[in-house]
């Protein structure tokens, strides 16, 4: 190899043999072993130093075969873990000369660290020692540092021969010489690279405990040792004897020897990338009068080098512990676990196509938005949080619940910023996750759905170990194909799947979870989701786990009487508001030097305190007042006058809001103030500003002009989104802002509690002020109820983004049909580039396409009818329907299954039905549009209205004369469409209405196929009480309603099912073929023994392609299930089923190694032939590239070449 000396090679060859063959040690009682040693005068020590020595010659007893690599500890995997488990190091320790495997690491106490300490604080390594013969007396074995080095690499490639076990970082503990042994297996794994690549290449680091990289300076180290060995058999009780040594080894630790030169001047250049810690002892090794091994030799004197001086250590004792409180213990075990947690985060950040794929479901645009738009606490505020005895006892306790508790605008939100990055500051050598609900952002910001999705996310990307249990979810659910679209994750089973995954992360690796807001989801949903983290709190309690969790939310009672740690914001925080008062006032006044001039210090501080008395603990109060003050400093008014105006503000911020709304923002503004805050409080989600621009000129005060093109041709059109971000401040008096983030801007309000003022009674009160006919100072505020407020506000929305999709440029842009047909949607990249160009060309249009009917629906429900659309759109519809469906079509990548996208063929009473739009379903129905229009799926009016369960519409279609028992063209009917989405009110109204319980409706079967798949045990309650029949075979893919239980997971159901006479042998021609083949191959274990309890026959061979359950089991490797299979029965060698012949087969197609070992272990043959491609297990493996069960088959006498 270039670069490498090649000197030291051939010498290492020659000069590490010689005379190997030395006599036993003699027996205590003869001659020998009273005889002087040579030297001895030279040497002897005091009778101190005989009475402190430690015992070199451990008499431990430990096994006799010491030589090679050999296991100390071996994690047991658990359900869940994989190749990914966390702390998955192999941790190699090479002892030096005079040592072995086991005495060199084990207290005369008899603590062998390596074994006994390591595993407890980084459970999930693998630890091994390593030993060879270094003996350097009372010795006949023979070798070299080649010889050591090469054995050492040859005993880990053997070790790491597997495939699961090929990428674990190794790092290497070495005492003495043993330093020297993996330099030189180092160098030769370089030179001879290709069977020791994987070593190399997964080396990360090396502890050195007081190895000589430059010998050692002790002329007379041999006797030395000799003399030590002696030492330690007197304090043992056994006789001295005279010793013989091995110069060979000896001399390869001389100082300066040209070996050690010649082997650190090779290894160099092999540190650029490796961890190097260098131990170095402290003190006098008796009976030695210096160091063994001194500091100049004990380091390398590299770049990357760490170095430790290990006081109070010899060179015997830095590589014995006596437990856990040994301060030379503690010393290296935090090195190795700073290098072990670096490697756990460089593994967690590897991933792969599956776990991009899983974390892209869980993942939404705003995942981490929230946090981020929160105000950054006031220079100095907040600090008072770290001292306060509630904060202390949840940082200095393992696992607790902290409630941070305050009034709406206390800062509360602020508050677990602050705390959240005060962690982050001093990271913890655990996992911090967060979620701050956001109940003015998107859905999934302020819903338990999002947060739960958010969390695992966050755990799923730093905890390798749990991410088995989330793909295997995700697996099941991606079969029924894409996600957002075909299906969605639901929030218990989140919520399990979060619970569980918490109490698989790794005991080592200590938990924090900050949730702030809860109150933003909704009061129920708050107090839902405080039960849930305190039963989280007990459930980390009881596994005697590590975790701490931070919720925060307004006062609620169910909290104080379970929460003993509790901090109340406006309690603590009055010299926060008050150190921000002065500041601000600072900062505005600076601004302007004429408002220094009219407020002298004096009356500033009076003004500072009276605002500071006034905000009663409230963040918003002083936010909201000091722009005020300061517009009445600036006007020129006294100090009385403005405190006088001060008092007029009110304390509860609901008034302080409306003093806003009335005083500050200009009367000629408050229409369009009203119309500004609508958007902002209805959107289904926050604009971005551009949108807000088209929204806002898409009304019908501006758009309805008979030359209107565009939206940029309608009066007042705001032109730009810098123009538009200082009307939004103008228009709203403060309370909506703009929120920028790194690819978009959004408009929201200032803080949720505007959010909740306008919603409650803002827009009414705003309404009112807008409204020209009425007086602004009236007390009975506006002639309509808040409902009516709220419909109002949906109304004019939805009307907005229908004249939208009605502008001539619109209608221009949009794809004819024949350019979107569903055939052409395999084409991804040109689908894509095609929905973003509509999408930049008409900045409204995504929006105004997906949310019309929603905002249309709510005012509906909110008692504002909506029948004018069927005029907007037209009867028949006209461009503009057509126009909106081919728009929403080619947005929306995945339309063939959104159930919200309409399909081609689809007319105003479908959209009307599935929206709950009766007004307009009645205007439809007396302009004779017709009960049997059928979109492109064959869905009628009916199944709309049933599939979204709305009761009242579904009973005036039924009056109108819609067939109950219309099917569409895939079999379904709306009773089934009812029953799959559980509508209960539905379902009983087409029961009563005379509806055939169990008629078949295609892919599902029938409606108790349906509502079991679904899980939703109150329908199927229903179902059977209205007589369906049970054992009803039918549909594409389940079977029965129990075979459909089976498979989704429901066990509930599937118990019902059984207690109400389900038969649990039926053999199906779809699906899984039988109930235990469905459960088992969706991998739901609880339910697989279920059914074994009621008989379920373990050995059927299905119709479907699996063969029998084991074969489903091992297919999609659920190795649990399949031992309780093999325990109950199954037969290994059966050939079944239409691709894998036989579960060996099914086990090495999908790659699962473990799963193969335990069919070979339970007799499966390993030559079979079956399946559709008439092959063996082996061909199976080679096919799919699992060339580690390749080979694991070819040991078991597989018959075939290697892949």
């Amino acid at each position: 190899m270039p670069g490498m000396k090649k000197s030291w090679w051939k010498r290492s060859k020659s000069s590490f043999t010689g005379p190997r063959a030395q006599p036993s040690p003699p027996d205590a009682n003869s001659s020998a072993a009273t005889a002087p040693v040579e030297g001895a005068s030279e040497i002897t020590p005091s009778i101190d130093a005989q009475q402190s020595a430690p015992p070199i010659l451990d008499t431990t007893n430990h096994p006799d075969d010491k030589y090679g690599l050999k296991p100390l500890h071996t994690p047991v995997a658990t359900d869940g873990d994989e190749d990914g488990l966390t702390n998955a190091v192999d941790i190699v320790a090479v002892h030096g000369i005079a040592g072995n495997a086991y005495n060199t690491w084990t207290h005369e106490n008899g603590t062998l660290w390596l074994r006994d300490l390591i595993p407890k604080k980084l459970p999930g390594v693998r630890v091994f020692s390593y030993g060879y013969p270094a003996d350097v007396f009372f010795t006949r074995q023979k070798g070299n540092l080649e010889d050591f080095s090469r054995s050492l690499l040859n005993d880990l490639r053997g070790e790491r021969r597997e495939k699961e076990y090929q990428n674990r970082p190794i790092i290497f503990i070495c005492h003495s010489m043993g330093g020297i042994v993996v330099k030189n297996a180092l160098i030769i794994a370089k030179i001879d690279d290709e069977p020791y690549e994987n070593i190399r290449k997964f080396v990360k680091g090396i502890m050195f405990l007081a190895t000589p990289h430059r010998g050692t300076s002790e002329t007379q180290f041999p006797k030395l040792l000799a003399r030590i060995a002696n030492v330690a058999t007197n304090m043992t009780g056994i006789a001295p004897f005279i010793v013989s040594t091995r110069p060979d080894l000896i001399e390869a630790i001389e100082k300066d020897s040209n070996i050690l030169l010649d082997i650190s001047t090779n290894f160099r250049n092999q540190t650029k990338n490796l961890k190097i810690a260098s131990f170095t002892e402290q003190s006098v090794t008796p009976p030695a009068k210096s160091l063994i091994v001194d500091k100049a030799s004990a380091i390398m004197g590299i770049h990357t080098e760490t170095i430790f001086p290990m006081a109070g250590c010899d060179h015997t004792s830095i590589c014995k512990f006596a437990g856990e409180t040994s301060g030379a213990y503690k010393t290296v075990l935090n090195e190795l676990r700073n290098w072990v947690d670096e490697l756990n985060q460089l593994h967690a950040d590897e991933k792969t196509s599956e776990d991009l794929e899983c974390l892209r479901s869980l993942s939404f645009p705003e995942l981490a938005n929230r946090r981020q738009d929160i105000d950054k606490p006031f220079s100095h505020t907040c600090e008072w949080i770290l001292e306060h005895e509630s904060y202390k006892s949840w940082i200095e306790t393992e696992r607790e619940l902290l409630w941070i508790k305050g009034k709406p605008g206390a800062g509360k939100s602020t508050m677990m910023a602050f705390i959240y990055q005060s962690l982050q500051e001093k990271p913890p050598s655990g996992i911090t996750l967060e979620f701050f609900f956001h109940g003015r952002g998107t859905p999934l910001q302020k819903t338990p759905v999002g947060m739960f999705r958010s969390l695992l996310h966050q755990l799923y990307a730093n905890v390798p170990c749990i991410r088995l249990l989330v793909r295997k979810a995700f697996k099941e659910k991606s079969a029924f194909g894409q996600t957002g679209t075909d299906w969605e994750w639901h929030r218990k089973e989140l919520e399990d799947l979060f619970t569980n995954a918490i109490i698989r992360t790794p005991k080592s690796r200590a938990i924090t979870i900050f949730v702030d807001a809860l109150d933003e989801a909704g009061s129920d949903t708050a107090n839902e989701l405080a039960g849930y983290f305190h039963r989280l709190n007990d459930t980390l309690a009881d596994g005697n786990r590590a975790g701490k969790i931070c919720i925060s939310c307004r006062h609620y009672p169910i909290l104080a009487a379970n929460t003993p740690l509790h901090v109340c914001v406006e309690d603590e925080n009055h010299n926060d508001i008050a150190r921000y008062v002065k500041q601000t006032f600072e900062t505005e006044l600076r601004r302007d030097k004429m408002a220094e001039l009219l407020l002298p210090l004096e009356e500033r501080q009076t003004l500072e305190e009276t605002v500071t008395a006034r905000t009663g603990g409230i963040f918003m109060w002083a936010r909201l007042s000091i722009p005020l003050i300061i517009k009445f400093i600036l006007e020129g008014e006294s100090v009385e006058q403005i405190k006088g105006e001060i008092s007029k503000v009110p304390a509860d911020l609901g008034k302080v809001y409306e003093h806003i709304l009335k005083n500050v923002i200009e009367p000629r503004n408050w229409s369009k103030a009203l119309h500004l805050v609508q958007w902002v409080c209805l959107a289904e989600r926050p604009l971005s500003v551009t949108e807000l621009r088209y929204a806002i000129a898409s009304d019908d005060h501006y758009i309805h002009q008979p030359s209107l093109q565009s939206c940029k041709d309608a009066i007042d059109f705001v032109e730009n989104d810098l123009r538009m971000e200082r009307l939004v401040t103008t228009w709203s008096g403060g309370l909506v802002e703009v929120q920028r983030h790194e690819d978009y801007t959004i408009v929201q309000s200032i803080h949720q509690t505007v959010n909740d003022f306008l919603r409650s009674d803002g827009l009414k009160y705003l309404s009112s002020l807008a409204n020209d006919d009425l007086p602004h100072d009236r007390k009975d505020i506006g002639m309509l109820p808040t409902d009516g407020v709220l419909g109002q506000g949906h109304s004019r929305l939805c009307k907005s983004c229908v004249n939208y999709l009605g502008l001539p440029e619109v209608l221009l842009a949009t794809p004819d049909t024949e350019s979107i047909l569903d055939e052409d949607r395999f084409n991804t990249t040109s689908y894509e580039e095609k929905s973003l160009s509509l999408k930049t060309a008409l900045p409204f249009v995504l929006y105004a396409t997906e949310s019309w009917f929603l905002h249309a629906e709510k005012a509906e429900n909110l008692g504002i009818v909506q029948s004018n659309l069927v005029q907007q759109f037209g009867s028949p519809p006209g461009p503009a329907f057509q126009a909106w469906i081919n728009i929403f079509r080619a947005l929306d990548e995945y339309s063939r299954h959104n159930p919200r996208c309409p399909k081609p063929g689809a007319t105003m009473i479908h959209i009307a039905s599935g929206s709950n739009l009766r007004s307009a379903v009645q205007l439809l129905l007396s302009d004779n549009e017709s009960l049997r229009a059928q979109d492109s799926a064959g869905n009628r009016a009916l199944h709309f209205a049933a599939r979204w369960g709305h009761l009242e519409l579904v009973e005036i279609l039924l009056n109108a004369g819609a067939d109950i028992g219309a099917k569409n063209f895939d079999g379904g009917t709306a009773f089934e469409h009812a029953a799959a989405n559980g509508h209960e009110e539905v379902l009983e109204l087409l029961f009563n209405c005379g509806v055939n319980v169990n008629e078949s409706t295609g892919a599902y079967g029938n409606a108790l196929q349906a509502a079991a798949r679904n899980g939703n045990k109150v329908v199927v309650q229903k179902l059977l009480k209205y007589g369906a029949e049970v054992n009803i075979i039918g549909g594409l893919y389940y079977g029965t309603a129990l075979q459909a239980a089976c498979n989704g997971g429901h066990a509930d159901i599937a118990r019902l099912l059984l207690e109400k006479g389900a038969e649990v042998n039926i053999i199906s021609s779809s699906g899984y073929g039988t109930a235990l083949q469905a459960a088992c191959g969706r991998g739901h274990a609880d339910i697989a023994k279920l059914l074994l309890e009621k008989g379920a026959e373990v050995n059927i061979i299905g119709s479907n392609s699996d063969g029998t359950a084991l074969q489903a089991a091992c297919s999609r490797g659920h190795a649990d299930i399949a031992k309780l299979l093999l325990e109950k029965g199954a037969e290994v060698n059966i050939i079944g089923g239409l691709y894998y012949g036989t579960a060996l087969q099914a086990a090495c197609n999908g790659g699962h190694a473990d799963i193969a070992k335990l069919l070979l272990e339970k007799g499966a043959e390993v030559n079979l032939i079956g399946g559709f491609y008439n092959g063996t297990a082996l061909q199976a493996a080679c096919a799919r590239g699992h060339t580690d069960i390749a080979r694991l088959l070819l040991e078991k006498g597989a018959i075939g070449g290697a892949c």
